[in-house]
């Protein structure tokens, strides 16, 4: 678990950096078979962060499956990272996450609660 903790916290300090191609990194390929990568956002002032383990599933191959409700609000949201949330609003969001055997971790799945 403290590979996914960690996980979150890179996730959350790249957001804040407006790092777009780091974040494209963090995702599976069959995310990417539902989702297109992100050309450009903003840096985003994101604050009051919640992360709650909701499963937890070991997998034959190896790797395990997480899942987590995830919540958080932008200050001044600009439309650019997340447009479906107002400024200072929250909307908690699932997300599962794959955990590698090489520590590797990456988002499988983001979807609404």
């Amino acid at each position: 678990a403290s590979a996914v903790l960690g996980f979150f916290k890179q996730y959350f300090e790249t957001v804040i950096a407006g790092d777009t191609e780091t974040y494209n990194t963090y995702f599976t390929e069959n995310y990417y078979k539902t989702n297109k990568p992100y050309v450009q956002f903003a840096p985003q002032m994101i604050y009051n962060i919640e992360v709650e383990e909701r499963a937890y599933k070991s997998n034959p191959d190896g790797t395990a499956t997480h899942g987590f409700y995830v919540t958080y609000m932008i200050y001044k949201n600009d439309g650019t990272f997340r447009n479906d949330i107002d400024s200072d609003a929250a909307k908690t969001l699932y997300y599962e996450l794959i955990e590698y055997e090489d520590g590797r971790v990456k988002i499988d799945k983001i979807t609404n609660k």
